[in-house]
C-alpha cells in the first residue's frame, strides 16, 4: 500500500513538473515548485495510508461479517428457511401490487419525451363537468396555440387481415401532431405526420408487438398492404419497442389518420332514415380526447383560459352560451381525465395499497419475530463478543447483516413469482369496459421499487431483534443458558401485530367472497350458461349492405346446420351501448332516458332463455313496422298500474317515431348490479344494427357443448368475416366482476400467506418459550404434573398471541371492510360471519404453530433432564 501511494504522489508530482517546464522553468525550478505547491510529501503519504488501511479495515470486517452471517444462518436452517419463506410470501404479493399500481397510476407510457409536461384538455359546456372534445375545435386549437403542441386522438377496435392473420386489434384515430407531440419516434418506417391528416391518406403505423406477430422480419412490413374493416392500409411504419399508446389501461396496436375514420367506420341509420358513416362525418359529435404540452415556464391557468377563449370563438352548440364553454385541464394525460373515472380508479387502488401495507407489517413482524428469538438464544456470545471488546456497532451489523441476506434471497427469487401473479391479474375492469392491463415487463424501475420494498421491510424488521442484542450485551450472563425474557415479550408484541394485519386480509377476502357469491346467486334474466355467442361485424368488414343482409340471412339458417336453436342480435342482452332516448306516451313518466337498445331477429327470447311476460314476440311480419318490446322494469316504470302492450312510445326523443308496445319480456342484467335499474327496449333486427351477434342454445345445457360447431359456422359465412368475441354469455357476465375478483384473489393469496406466516411465527414463539423454561417444564413433570397440564403451559404464548391479536384483528378487519364499503353487495363492511371466520382462522394457525412445541414439552424426560443437570 505504501508502495503504491508513493508511486501516486510521484506521478502527480511528475505532471506538475511537466506544466511547469511547459510554462518555461528550466527542470530544477519546475521540480522545486512543483514540491511546494502540493506540500510535505511525508505527511500527505502517510495520511493516504492511513487512510486506504481503515477502509480496507472495514471491508475486511464486512466480509467477515457478512461469511459469519451466512455460516450462523447455515447452521439454524429451519429459522433460515422459515424466514425466507415468509419474505418470499410478503415481498412476491407487495411487489406485484405495488408494480400495478405503478402502472395504472403512476408510470407514464414508454416512448414519450417529458410526459410529465402532457396535459389532458377536454371541451365543458357547463364550466364543470367535462366532455369529449369536437374534431373542429381540436383543429381549432391545432391552429391557434401551435406552441402548446396540442394533439387529438380516438380508440376503437378495428378488423385487421394480413396473409393468415385475421384478428380484431385496438387502434387509434390521431391527429397529425400526435406523434410530433408526445415526441415518439419510430424503429422501422415513418410516423403519422400532418400531411396524412390533411389529404386523408390511408397509411398505418403499428407497434412492434403486432408487427412481430404479423412477421418474422418486422422491419419488411413496411411499405405492405394491410386490410383494415375492409379497407387497404399501407403500413408507414413500425413504432419505437414499448410504445403502446397514451392510456396507460387501454394500450393500441394501430394508429391511423383521424380523417380515415369515416372509411372503415360502420354505416349508422339514425332514427330519421339518415345514414352516417363514421363520428367525422357528424361534427357535433364530441368523441375524441385532446392533450397539450406545458412547459415549466407558463401558468396552467394562463394556458385554459387561452384555450378557453379559442373554444369561445366557436359557434355554440344549442341550449349554451359562450360564457359557461370552458377547456378543463388534467395532469397526467396518460390517466382518464374524468373524475368519475379516476375515482374509480382510486376506489379499486386504494384497498391494494392497504393490503400492500398489510402485507408489508405481517412480513416484517413475523422477521423479526423469528430473529428476536434466534439472537435471544445467543445473548451469551453476544456477551462474550462485548466483553472482548467488540463494539455494539458491529453487533449490531451482525443482526443486520443476517436479516440483510435473507431479504437479498428473497428479493432475487421472488422476481418470477411477481410476474407469475401479475398474469394471473389477467384482464382487468378498471373504469368502463374490460381492458387489458398494461403492466409493463421487469425493468430497472421494477427492480428498484422490489428492492426499495425488501430494504423497508428488513429495516423495520430488524428493530426488535437489535433491542433484543442491545439488551442482551448488558444484561446477560456468560455462566447462564438462559435467553433474556425481554425477547419473549417483543416477540408476543410482534405475532400479535401479525395476527391483526392477518385477521384484516383474511376479513377482506372473506368479505369480497360472500359478496362474489351473493352476486352470482342473483338471477341474471336469461340462462347463461346454456347460451353460446359468437359477434362479428359485417360493416366493418367492408361488406356492402346487400352483402350485409345476405349474411344476416345465412346466419339465421344456422339453426339446423349446428343442431341447436339460432337467433342474431346486435348486442349481447346486457350491453349498455347502443341506447336510443325513448319517452312514454300515455304515462305520467315523460322524462325522456337514453335506453340500451337491442336489435335482435329470429327466436331470440326462446334462445337466450328469457321469459316472457306479456304480449308476443317479433314475428316475421314485424320487419320494418314500428313495434317494440320493453323490459319487465321500465314497462312498470312507464305504467305501473297498467298492461304496457298496447301502449306506445317514441323513440328518438319526443318528436321520434312512435313505436307500438307489443309484448314486456323479462328484464336482463350483468353482475355488476349496473344493469338492474336501467330499462332495455328491443327492436326487430335491421340495416341500423351495428354489429351482428350469433347466439346459440345447447341442447345439454352448457354453452362450451356448441360453441366450436357455432365458430366454423360464423367463419363459413364469408371469407372476410373475423371474430370480434366469442363465448357463452355467464362469461361475458362474469367478466363484470373482475375487478373485486382481482382484489379477492389478491387478498386470499395474503391471507393465506399470513396464516402461514402466523404458525411459523408461533412455532417460534413457542420454541423459545420452550427453550427458556425446558427446567421449569422439566421439574413439573417430576413433581407430578400431567402431560396435558405442560402442554397447556406450552400452549399459553398462543392462546395470548391469538386473543390480543384477535381483538386487534377485530380493528382492522373493520378498517378494511369499510375501505372496501363500495365494492360490497347484500353484506355489511362489518358483517359478522366473515369476521367470526377471520378470526378462527388466524387463531386456528397460530395454535396449529404451536402444537409441535407443546408436544414436545409434554413428552420431556425429567429423569433425561436430572441426568444432564
Amino acid at each position: 500500500m505504501a508502495a503504491e501511494v508513493k508511486a501516486e504522489i510521484e506521478a502527480h508530482l511528475a505532471l506538475r513538473r511537466d506544466d511547469n517546464i511547459a510554462a518555461g522553468m528550466d527542470a530544477d525550478d519546475a521540480a522545486r515548485e512543483a514540491e511546494r505547491r502540493f506540500g510535505r510529501v511525508n505527511a500527505v503519504a502517510e495520511e493516504s495510508t492511513r487512510v486506504r488501511r481503515r477502509a480496507l479495515s472495514w471491508r475486511r470486517a464486512l466480509a467477515s461479517d457478512l461469511r459469519y452471517a451466512w455460516i450462523g444462518l447455515a447452521r439454524t436452517p429451519r429459522v433460515f428457511w422459515s424466514a425466507l419463506l415468509v419474505a418470499l410470501i410478503g415481498f412476491a404479493t407487495a411487489g406485484a401490487a405495488v408494480r400495478l399500481i405503478d402502472a395504472l397510476l403512476v408510470r407514464a407510457p414508454a416512448g414519450i419525451r417529458q410526459p410529465h409536461e402532457l396535459w389532458s384538455i377536454l371541451d365543458s359546456f357547463n364550466g364543470k363537468v367535462p366532455v369529449m372534445m369536437q374534431w373542429r375545435v381540436a383543429q381549432a386549437i391545432e391552429a391557434a396555440a401551435p406552441d402548446l403542441s396540442p394533439f387529438a386522438w380516438g380508440q376503437r377496435e378495428v378488423q385487421v387481415i394480413h396473409d393468415d392473420h385475421r384478428r380484431v386489434w385496438p387502434a387509434t384515430f390521431v391527429s397529425g401532431s400526435y406523434f410530433r407531440s408526445l415526441g415518439t419516434r419510430p424503429s422501422a418506417g415513418r410516423l403519422l405526420v400532418a400531411e396524412d391528416v390533411a389529404q386523408g391518406r390511408p397509411v398505418v403505423v403499428i407497434d412492434e408487438t403486432l408487427a412481430a406477430t404479423l412477421a418474422a422480419n418486422p422491419s419488411s412490413l413496411v411499405g405492405q398492404a394491410l386490410r383494415l374493416n375492409g379497407q387497404t392500409f399501407e403500413i408507414a411504419g413500425i413504432t419505437q419497442a414499448g410504445f403502446r399508446g397514451l392510456e396507460t389501461g387501454r394500450p393500441t396496436r394501430l394508429w391511423l389518420p383521424i380523417t380515415t375514420e369515416p372509411l372503415i367506420s360502420t354505416p349508422r341509420v339514425l332514427p330519421n332514415g339518415e345514414v352516417r358513416r363514421g363520428l367525422l362525418s357528424d361534427p357535433g359529435t364530441g368523441w375524441l380526447r385532446g392533450g397539450i404540452r406545458v412547459p415549466a415556464s407558463q401558468s396552467i391557468d394562463d394556458v385554459g383560459a387561452r384555450l378557453t377563449a379559442i373554444a369561445r370563438s366557436m359557434p355554440a352548440i344549442s341550449g349554451t352560451t359562450d360564457a359557461d364553454r370552458r377547456i378543463l385541464l388534467a395532469d397526467s394525460v396518460w390517466l382518464s381525465p374524468w373524475p368519475s373515472a379516476r375515482e374509480d380508479l382510486r376506489t379499486l387502488l386504494r384497498p391494494i395499497a392497504w393490503s400492500v401495507g398489510f402485507a408489508l407489517l405481517l412480513t416484517a413482524t413475523c422477521l423479526g419475530s423469528l430473529f428476536v428469538g434466534r439472537f435471544s438464544d445467543r445473548g451469551n456470545e453476544f456477551a462474550l463478543r462485548a466483553a472482548l471488546g467488540a463494539p455494539r456497532r458491529r453487533l449490531l451489523r451482525l443482526v443486520a447483516l443476517e436479516i440483510g441476506l435473507v431479504a437479498i434471497v428473497a428479493t432475487v427469487v421472488s422476481t418470477p413469482i411477481t410476474a407469475v401473479l401479475l398474469q394471473a391479474a389477467g384482464r382487468l375492469r378498471v373504469t368502463t369496459g374490460v381492458v387489458e392491463t398494461a403492466v409493463p415487463d421487469f425493468d430497472v424501475r421494477a427492480a428498484l421499487q422490489l428492492a426499495t420494498l425488501a430494504a423497508i421491510t428488513a429495516l423495520a424488521a430488524m428493530i426488535a431483534p437489535a433491542m433484543t442484542m442491545a439488551h442482551a450485551t448488558r444484561s446477560a450472563s456468560m455462566t447462564t443458558t438462559r435467553a433474556t425474557p425481554r425477547a419473549g415479550w417483543f416477540r408476543r408484541i410482534l405475532m400479535t401485530a401479525q395476527v391483526a394485519a392477518g385477521c384484516g386480509l383474511l376479513a377482506a377476502a372473506l368479505l369480497l367472497t360472500r359478496t362474489i357469491d351473493g352476486l352470482k346467486s342473483q338471477p341474471l334474466g336469461y340462462d347463461g350458461a346454456a347460451v353460446s355467442f359468437v359477434t362479428l361485424d359485417p360493416a366493418g368488414a367492408g361488406l356492402t349492405d346487400d352483402e350485409r343482409r345476405a349474411v344476416t340471412s345465412r346466419a339465421l339458417e344456422l339453426d339446423g346446420a349446428i343442431g341447436a336453436p339460432v337467433a342474431i342480435a346486435d348486442w349481447v342482452p346486457f350491453a349498455l351501448y347502443n341506447s336510443l332516448f325513448v319517452v312514454a306516451e300515455s304515462s305520467n313518466e315523460k322524462r325522456q332516458y337514453p335506453l340500451p337498445t337491442t336489435r335482435i331477429s329470429g327466436p331470440y327470447f326462446e334462445t337466450a332463455g328469457i321469459r316472457v311476460v306479456a304480449g308476443r314476440t317479433f314475428s316475421p311480419t314485424d320487419a320494418g313496422r314500428p313495434v317494440v318490446i320493453l323490459s319487465e322494469s321500465l314497462a312498470r316504470q312507464y305504467w305501473p298500474d297498467e298492461n304496457a302492450v298496447g301502449h306506445a312510445v317514441r323513440v328518438g326523443g319526443p318528436n321520434g317515431t312512435r313505436y307500438e308496445v307489443i309484448g314486456v319480456v323479462a328484464s336482463v342484467r350483468d353482475m355488476s348490479l349496473r344493469s338492474a335499474d336501467y330499462g332495455r327496449i328491443y327492436l326487430p333486427y335491421d340495416d341500423r344494427a351495428e354489429s351482428l351477434v350469433i347466439v346459440a342454445r345447447s341442447p345439454t345445457g352448457r354453452a362450451a357443448d356448441v360453441q366450436p360447431a357455432l365458430l366454423a359456422a360464423a367463419a363459413k359465412l364469408d371469407s372476410r368475416l373475423v371474430t370480434i368475441e366469442t363465448g357463452s354469455f355467464s362469461d361475458r357476465a362474469m367478466s363484470t366482476l373482475e375487478q373485486r375478483t382481482l382484489f379477492r384473489r389478491l387478498t386470499t393469496i395474503l391471507g393465506g400467506g399470513s396464516l402461514v406466516m402466523i404458525a411459523v411465527g408461533v412455532w417460534g414463539l413457542a420454541n423459545g418459550s420452550l427453550r427458556r423454561r425446558w427446567r421449569e417444564f422439566g421439574i413439573r413433570h417430576a413433581l407430578g404434573a400431567s402431560r396435558i397440564a405442560i402442554g397447556r403451559l406450552a400452549m399459553a404464548d398462543a392462546v395470548f398471541v391469538a386473543v390480543a391479536g384477535g381483538v386487534l384483528g377485530l380493528v382492522a378487519a373493520w378498517q378494511f371492510g369499510r375501505i372496501l364499503s363500495s365494492m360490497l353487495f347484500e353484506i355489511t363492511a362489518t358483517d359478522p360471519v366473515s369476521f367470526a371466520i377471520a378470526v378462527l382462522a388466524v387463531a386456528g394457525a397460530a395454535f396449529a404453530g404451536a402444537v409441535a412445541p407443546a408436544r414436545k414439552a409434554a413428552r420431556l424426560d425429567p429423569a433425561k433432564l436430572l441426568r444432564e443437570d
